[in-house]
């Protein structure tokens, strides 16, 4: 495992939120069971083994914790023994920040916990190393409190470590000690909180108060009973038997809390170190859009999935068919022929650029002329009250040409129920057929659609038939007479360079290139500005 990976393109906001019924001292406040319980092929997709695959662990909500924890004493573990008086584990981690995450407060602690066959709480610990700050520290009972209670706190420290820098760790435990070491040295041997046998063996990160700016990268976890000199393998996994963005709480594990299986030909830098100056780009086979797709398989509804600025999304479809928000933070940009397409009512899209080359090739369910775009919003994603929304985003069609243009493929089309507000289509060109909103007025799209607050701007050097908006099919530059009853609201948009302004019938030469193109019969137009 590398040390210097970072190798996912978006983070969420809330993720895998199944509750905590643990409790390890101030870090940790007690949260309610969730909801959520994994599948039979949890994380979506297929699984597909690979090399030098490996667990990331995030914090990425507020009121949870990232954790993937090992119950011996369940037959998924596949162990031989349900607990171990004296043994040892040894685990490949890196502790880095995760360059997606910016919070201002952040859960700084990851962790290496294990626990007895007494629980789960702190008192249950026998042990428990902790990585936070550049330090390396151990939990330890320390007395009672002013009230008479058992009172535990984490030591001064006892190693350093730097961001980024990979940490082979051995933790070992006899009845009465525990040991811990890093990179082959002997971080000491302290007494065990709790000397019964270990149950369960859990790496974490974060706490129940702050999301962390950081991650941990796991690999190569191995446990054994016995000693360095007399020892039996009882559990190993090297993550690589799993699939990319698998969920890992219907394997082995008896709990996996915002976790993902990732693989190093994802790496992209993103933490403190130099990288490896590959500008971004994951690999040439779009794995940006691969682990993204994986993420949305992964996440909650109502999660939002935050897109990394350096990263490539150039080619494939990402497929939003999760109620869930892309946030492209106004710094992520979708280029090459990547689209969104959208099958959930209730997903949206914000703060994301689009400069695509090309349009319409792979993305959507209708192969006609128009209905494919850089966004489709499909039949699917319509539902009363609960509209896709399209908000802030910005678009730039200098870069397409009529040859890369698929079929007059429009920059958004929707033929479910959206919402577009507060966005930019820039550098539209007037030589080509290309509409930058288009809905074809089918059942599906009759629920409301809006277009609020946007401003289109086309040049003035072609004469094809293309509209910033049009509302309905056309035949020979004139939208079909039967479509008013399409119910789209078009207010509070700015209009730059369009020779008609609202207008059914395109008609001829220049006055092809109309703003709205729409029956105003069955929808409401209002408020807008012509230029």
């Amino acid at each position: 495992m590398k040390a210097s990976k970072t190798a996912i393109a978006v983070a969420l906001s809330s993720v895998f939120l199944f509750g905590c019924d643990f409790d390890v001292g101030s870090e940790n406040k007690a949260t309610g069971p969730g909801d959520n319980p994994g599948g039979s092929n949890p994380g979506g997709g297929e699984t597909t083994p690979g090399v030098n695959y490996f667990a990331q662990i995030l914090d990425s909500t507020e009121k949870g914790t990232g954790q993937l924890r090992l119950k011996l004493s369940e037959s998924k573990s596949e162990t031989a023994v349900s607990e171990i008086s004296a043994g040892f584990l040894t685990v490949d981690l890196t502790y880095q920040k995760n360059g997606f995450i910016n919070e201002v407060d952040s859960a700084e602690n990851a962790y290496i916990q294990l626990y007895t066959t007494t629980g789960t709480s702190t008192k249950d610990l026998r042990g428990e190393l902790v990585l936070g700050g550049g330090n390396i520290k151990y939990r330890f009972h320390d007395g009672k409190d002013e009230n008479g209670e058992d009172k535990y706190s984490l030591s001064d420290s006892i190693g350093t470590y730097e961001l980024g820098e990979e940490l082979k760790v051995t933790v070992s435990w006899t009845k009465n000690e525990i040991n811990y070491s890093i990179n082959d040295q002997d971080l000491g041997t302290f007494p065990a909180i709790n000397t019964e046998a270990v149950e369960y063996i859990s790496l974490k990160l974060g706490d129940t108060t702050y999301k962390s700016n950081y991650e941990v990268l796991a690999d190569n976890l191995k446990i054994y009973t016995g000693d360095a000199s007399n020892n039996e393998l009882i559990f190993e996994d090297d993550f690589d038997s799993y699939g990319l963005g698998h969920d890992l709480n219907e394997v082995r594990y008896n709990r996996a809390l915002d976790v993902m299986i990732l693989s190093d030909e994802l790496d992209n830098g993103g933490d403190d170190n130099e990288g490896d100056g590959n500008d971004g780009d994951i690999n040439e086979d779009g794995t940006a859009v691969d682990t993204l797709n994986a993420l949305i398989n992964s996440a909650n509804v109502g999660d939002t999935i935050t897109l990394a600025a350096d990263l490539d999304y150039s080619t494939g479809v990402i497929k939003l068919n999760k109620a869930v928000t892309l946030d492209g933070q106004n710094v992520a940009t979708i280029t090459g022929s990547a689209c969104i397409q959208i099958t959930a009512p209730g997903a949206a899209v914000a703060n994301l650029a689009f400069e695509n080359s090309a349009i319409g090739a792979e993305c959507g369910v209708h192969d006609s002329d128009s209905r494919r775009g850089a966004i489709t919003v499909e039949e699917a994603a319509s539902e009363d009250g609960n509209p896709v929304r399209l908000t802030n985003l910005t678009f730039d069609g200098s870069k397409v040409t009529q040859d890369s243009l698929y079929k007059k493929a429009s920059w958004v089309f929707s033929s479910g129920y959206a919402i577009l507000e507060d966005s930019e289509f820039n550098n539209l060109q007037s030589r080509i057929q290309n509409n930058a909103f288009y809905t074809s007025c089918v059942s599906a799209s009759q629920r409301g659609i809006e277009i609020n607050n946007n401003t289109f701007e086309i040049d003035d050097l072609g004469d094809k038939e293309t509209a910033a908006i049009k509302v309905g099919n056309s035949k020979s530059g004139e939208i079909d007479s039967g479509a008013t009853n399409c119910n789209v609201t078009i207010s509070g948009n700015q209009f730059t360079g369009y020779n008609q302004e609202i207008s059914s019938n395109a008609g001829s030469g220049k006055d092809r290139v109309v703003a709205i193109f729409a029956n105003q019969a069955g929808n409401n137009i209002a408020g807008n500005l012509f230029n």
